[in-house]
């Protein structure tokens, strides 16, 4: 299915890593939102989630430095199937609905975001899944969400 996903993951305390052209950055204690999408001819949503759910793999993207860390655990998804590229929006009504922090140039090197990672404040993960489901459907998109055992 093509469309588009947000990833609710827990840094369950903080560190520091390399990210290839960023450097080092810092993940605070704390819940982040990233979204992502998979629109390309042999690329899906379901191929990019289940990637993300794995812990030992090749880091090609921002986001594998953060989820190969055992800091850090993917704790849910939400998807929606779409025919165009939803992702920026998506990302951009995220961080203005949760009052979000970027993390500078994080998952946006192709494109025009600040970044595709925010960090959240102060919910609960029900919270969370409710109103990031407010935020698909504000955006015109039926969402579903997946649950990842920790």
């Amino acid at each position: 299915m093509k469309g588009v996903y947000t990833l609710i993951i827990n840094v369950k305390e903080e560190f520091k890593t390399k990210i290839g052209a960023l450097g080092t950055i810092k993940f605070k204690k704390g819940i982040y939102l990233y979204t992502g999408s998979g629109t390309g001819v042999s690329i899906s949503i379901e191929d990019r989630i289940k990637r993300h759910a794995k812990r030992n793999k090749k880091k090609f993207w921002h986001i594998d430095y953060l989820l190969s860390s055992n800091k850090s655990s993917l704790i849910a998804a939400m998807a929606s199937k779409s025919n165009k590229t939803y992702e920026c929006l998506i990302n951009n009504l995220i961080v203005k609905h949760f009052n979000g922090e970027f993390l500078m140039r994080f998952g946006s090197s192709d494109c025009f975001c600040k970044a595709h990672l925010i960090k959240i404040n102060g919910k609960n993960i029900n919270e969370i899944i409710l109103e990031l489901k407010n935020v698909y459907e504000y955006a015109g998109l039926k969402p579903f969400i997946l649950v990842f055992k920790s």
